[in-house]
């Protein structure tokens, strides 16, 4: 992809969908979403889509797929797709839905329900390339995640996000990691 500096006469979808990560803001401060600074970045010649939603999981806590994001993004035709989640699954403090302090017994599940996702969203839009994105590091500072959130999101999520992207044919991962930890 190469940053266009005039419109063109039909501009590249790229859909957006996450957890606050992409939605951007958070507990309702409006912030700058990556997706914005993505549409800031290629120019008018593609148009960024967010489908984020603050607190969305993959797991029973705020699913990802109960929100309106989900059937809007189905109902859209892009041409490619970056999708982060998993950052709320690994919560532990606070949350009895998520995932996080029983990591082990439920990584399995969380890889299903992120191919069966991506799956569905495939069949709505059958020529649309997907990305997976490799989550933030949690830097720690909130108490709401807890201790092994930090585990999980910082050395866990990252080699599952790309298994994922392998088993479900993505073409390949975003890293909004490594900038983060240099």
């Amino acid at each position: 992809m190469k940053p266009t500096q005039t419109p063109t006469e039909t501009p590249l979808v790229i859909a957006c969908a996450g957890d606050s990560i992409t939605k951007g803001g958070h507990d309702g401060i409006n912030g700058t979403s990556y997706p914005e600074l993505l549409q800031g970045l290629l120019g008018p010649g593609y148009r960024v889509l967010n489908f984020g939603r603050s607190g969305s999981s993959l797991g029973p806590e705020k699913p990802w797929r109960d929100g309106d994001e989900y059937e809007d993004m189905l109902d859209t035709q892009y041409d490619l797709a970056i999708l982060t989640l998993g950052a709320n699954d690994a919560k532990t403090n606070g949350c009895d839905a998520c995932w996080g302090a029983a990591w082990d017994q439920h990584k399995e599940q969380w890889s299903v329900e992120y191919v069966d996702l991506i799956n569905d969203l495939r069949e709505a839009n059958p020529t649309a390339k997907f990305f997976l994105g490799l989550n933030t590091p949690y830097l720690g500072g909130s108490g709401k995640w807890g201790d092994e959130a930090e585990v999980v999101i910082n050395d866990v999520l990252p080699g599952m996000s790309a298994d994922v992207a392998s088993v479900v044919g993505a073409r390949g991962t975003v890293d909004f990691r490594s900038r983060f930890l240099s």
